[in-house]
This record gives C-alpha cells, structure tokens and sequence, in this order.
C-alpha cells in the first residue's frame, strides 16, 4: 500500500468519527402512542412530555435554560410545561429553547390550534404551517413579550396548502424569563 493512501485512510479514520459526533441532534423526541396528542403535558419521560420535539438544553449548548413539566397552577390537568431560561439566541427555531409538532392534516384544510400561556419576563414566537418531507412555510401566529400572570387563552386558525399532508406547530422563547405553555388543542374546522 502507498504511503499516499494509508495517510488517506489514517486520517479518515480519525476525522469522520470527529465529525459525526459533533452534529448532535437539532431536537429531543420522547414518544408514547398511548399519550396519543399529550397537548396537557400530563404524560412525560426523563422529564420532557411525550410526542413532542424539544429544542432543549442538550441540543443547545450555547444557551443556559431548562423546560420541564411543572405542577404549580396548570390552566388544565396536573401538569403544565414550563421554560426557565436565562439565556438563549433571538432568533428562534432550531437555535432558541422552544417546541414543535407535527400532526396529520388534510390538504386544503382549515385547522384551529389552541393553547395556553403564562409569560413572566419572556418573548415568545409561536408559528405554524402546512409543512412536507423537503419544504414547508410557517406563519408567525403571535410574538409576545406582554407580562402575563394568568393563564391566556389563545385560538388561531391555519389552513394547510395542498401539497402539505402535515400541519406544523412550533412555539420558540426569544429571551430569558420563564413562559409556562398548556391545554394545546387542535381540530379541523373546515
């Protein structure tokens, strides 16, 4: 063998190993199919509820938060789900502390989502949108940095395109402060 290519497979051998483990994962994912939507946070695993997606603290190391379930004063059932962030990335998605869904949708179709939320001291962005394998489009459905001590009922309806067979729900926290999240629904409309 050349000396060329043992240096070649030497290095290799060495570099990709190096490169697969740091591209961690971009989210968490605990799943239960008997928790069925767990929109109630009331069924969790490790410590994050189940059949959700977290942008949490292992997939953002950059950041210094935590999100758990938590019992104090839920706006529905035992449990409520609660961000305590004390520092994190503006801009959302995949680089902030934050959630998201995906749930089965008909094309052309209309869909209510609705959920809870108490902030204390926090920006919030919650979005949602037809998405596909490859392609998708959210659309912002609230930003709010509004001090809310009670519980706030929010309902928004989002249409899925006709390409689209699932409907993406994604809520992200902007900047520290705490933002307790509960009673997620979603039902078709039309």
């Amino acid at each position: 063998m050349r000396i060329d290519h043992l240096r070649t497979i030497i290095a290799a051998v060495i570099i990709l190993p190096a490169l697969f483990t740091s591209c961690g994962p971009f989210s968490e994912t605990r799943t239960d199919r008997s928790a069925a939507l767990n929109g109630g946070f009331e069924v969790s695993s490790d410590g994050l509820p189940v059949n959700w997606s977290f942008y949490s603290p292992a997939t953002l190391p950059g950041s210094d938060f935590t999100v758990q379930t938590d019992s104090t004063g839920p706006f529905e059932g035992t449990y409520s789900l609660l961000f305590s962030v004390k520092t994190c990335s503006p801009e959302g998605g995949r680089l902030s502390p934050g959630m998201f869904r995906e749930l089965e949708a008909e094309p052309n179709s209309t869909y209510q989502l609705q959920f809870a939320v108490r902030n204390d001291g926090s920006r919030f962005r919650a979005a949602a949108g037809g998405v596909t394998a490859k392609s998708g489009t959210l659309t912002e459905l609230i930003t709010s940095d509004e001090p809310w001590k009670e519980w706030k009922d929010l309902s928004f309806e989002v249409t899925v395109p006709e390409d689209s067979r699932r409907l993406r729900f994604e809520l992200s926290i902007l900047q520290p402060g705490s933002v307790r999240v509960d009673g997620f629904r979603f039902r078709k409309v039309r």
